[in-house]
């Protein structure tokens, strides 16, 4: 249920493998995702970990941003009224893109075959779900770069297709999970994006309003943060977040 190539998590599994999933995307899915896999790298510092953080965070800052306000709740499971269609790929796509960048690895870590691995009413489309579930082998450190190329190929081809549409409410409750998870991820892997992205979940609501939860969230999180890593000299970033929250409060309409 992993997008390989944009990062975030979709809404949950349709089988029970966790191979096909229900395509819609969700905000506060995300969010609570990002917080317990922080947690889980916390204990034994897995690279994966890190990686489906850091990526699942930049989805959230290039996908979900609502202009002007906060982030959307969700992205829409459809397109053209086909579930998956923006996500899936067939076997001839994915050779056609990638030719000439060792297609046939990609194709074996990925699970890309022919008669494709997404089933409808029990039969193959010949469409393929990207998902590492089966990967026989351990592949190389220069192994995995190549695929880090080869996903940014696929991810540019994928970008010219029709996105799903995006639900632009801006939900203080589900904002506040996100922003919530973002300054313990900060205090746990002193990603200084991590803490930039706070804001975003500060904006004005549809109805102009600040959305105070979130805001409370978010500033009582970065001082717990600050104060759990003792990092005085980080006030400075503190002070940033203080004066944007009392800037939207000036302005917002309670």
């Amino acid at each position: 249920i992993y997008d390989h190539l944009a990062g975030g998590f979709a809404r949950y599994s349709t089988d029970d493998r966790w191979l096909v999933p229900h395509f819609e995307k969700m905000l506060y899915d995300n969010a609570q995702m990002i917080d317990v896999l922080t947690l889980v790298w916390q204990y034994d510092r897995k690279p994966l970990y890190r990686n489906r953080i850091e990526d699942t965070i930049g989805w959230l800052l290039s996908d979900m941003r609502v202009e002007g306000a906060a982030f959307a709740s969700s992205l829409d499971a459809d397109t053209d009224g086909e579930e998956g269609k923006y996500y899936l790929w067939t076997d001839a796509q994915i050779g056609e893109a990638l030719a000439g960048t060792f297609v046939q690895r990609f194709k074996e870590a990925y699970d890309i075959v022919p008669e494709g691995n997404f089933l409808h009413d029990g039969r193959r489309t010949g469409a393929n779900v990207l998902n590492r579930l089966h990967t026989p082998r351990v592949y190389t450190d220069a192994d995995e770069s190549l695929f880090a190329t080869q996903r940014q190929i696929l991810r540019d081809a994928r970008a010219r297709r029709t996105p799903p549409s995006r639900d632009d409410k801006v939900l203080a409750d589900w904002n506040g999970l996100a922003i919530a998870a973002l300054p313990l991820l900060w205090a746990a892997m002193s990603v200084a994006k991590m803490l930039i992205a706070i804001p975003a979940g500060l904006g004005a609501d549809r109805y102009g309003r600040m959305p105070m939860l979130a805001l409370a969230w978010s500033l009582r999180v970065v001082v717990l943060a600050m104060l759990a890593r003792s990092e005085v000299s980080q006030i400075g970033s503190m002070t940033l977040v203080l004066a944007y929250g009392a800037s939207q409060i000036g302005r917002a309409h309670v």
